[in-house]
């Protein structure tokens, strides 16, 4: 205008766009469930909106990448649970958020746990006895203590590696009623599927039936999908020194299978490792001695 008149006018406009949230950070705990537990899907990192719009979320599981339709949530809350009723051992379950204003959606995120855990067992117990009887407070001809090796098995049938852990032994005479000997090993670690040998050096004292107990994860480091299986037993018979045939009792017949044996070494023709009763790995007049220090003792 000149204070007069006022010419033609002109215009221009502008929409104003809605901007969508940010990318939230989601967490689905515990990140080791079992078919116990629920699953809980949590936004611990909030999203924003630039225009200050309410935001909410929107909650979806997928099953093994298989979507859920019905575990699927709209809420403004930042959590969602899945029940523990609807998993199962190996199952996948994964929780994808994706934040909207109401208008927009904005970026997603998302976090997944696998159903199970490590299952810790003990898949053998072998005494190496090399084909020779477990004698009672043991030697060798020198004196020195003869120790039996027992070889533990233990194996992860479980679905997850399962971290370090001890594993014990534990010996008992039923001669007397009592436990004797306790041992535990380190193990560093056990993936799923995988299995180790341990081996314990054992020295009974009494003569008798033992028991020995293998566990695994004996002080229950480890979760598991199974808590009740980590244990094995093992029955043994423990002779008499001398006792070569393990009847029960130290005489003639013991001799005979000592003198059958009479100079022989591992490998000849005559060789029996039952008439090796000392260990030096020849049968002589050392193994002889043994059987008369017991002479018609019964165990």
């Amino acid at each position: 205008g000149d204070g007069t008149v006022t010419g033609s006018s002109a215009q221009d406009q502008v929409t104003i766009q809605n901007s969508a949230p940010s990318a939230p950070t989601v967490d689905v705990t515990p990140n080791l469930p079992l078919t116990t537990d629920n699953l809980l899907c949590t936004v611990t990192g909030v999203s924003t909106d630039p225009d200050s719009d309410t935001v909410s979320y929107k909650f979806e599981w997928y099953k093994d990448n298989v979507l859920q339709p019905a575990e699927t949530t709209n809420t403004t809350l930042r959590y969602d649970v899945v029940l523990a009723s609807l998993t199962s051992d190996g199952e996948v379950w994964k929780c994808v958020v994706t934040p909207g204003d109401g208008t927009v959606t904005g970026s997603s995120a998302q976090d997944q746990v696998t159903i199970g855990a490590a299952n810790l067992v003990i898949d053998s117990i072998v005494v190496q006895t090399g084909g020779c009887n477990v004698f009672a407070s043991d030697t060798y001809v020198n004196g020195t203590n003869y120790y039996v090796p027992i070889q533990v098995k233990v194996k992860n049938i479980g679905i997850a590696a399962a971290g370090s852990f001890n594993v014990s032994l534990t010996t008992f005479s039923f001669n007397i009623s009592l436990q004797e000997d306790y041992f535990e090993v380190r193990v560093a670690g056990l993936n799923a599927g995988a299995n180790t040998t341990l081996v314990f050096n054992w020295r009974p004292l009494h003569t008798g039936n033992y028991s020995l107990t293998a566990m695994a994860d004996c002080r229950s480091e480890v979760v598991e999908t199974n808590e009740s299986d980590n244990s094995l037993v093992l029955s043994q018979p423990v002779f008499l020194i001398g006792d070569a045939n393990g009847d029960g009792t130290v005489n003639i017949v013991d001799a005979v299978v000592v003198s059958l044996a009479w100079n022989a070494i591992p490998g000849g023709p005559t060789w029996h490792i039952k008439a090796d009763l000392n260990h030096d790995g020849i049968v002589n007049v050392s193994d002889g001695v043994r059987i008369g220090l017991h002479w018609n003792q019964i165990w």
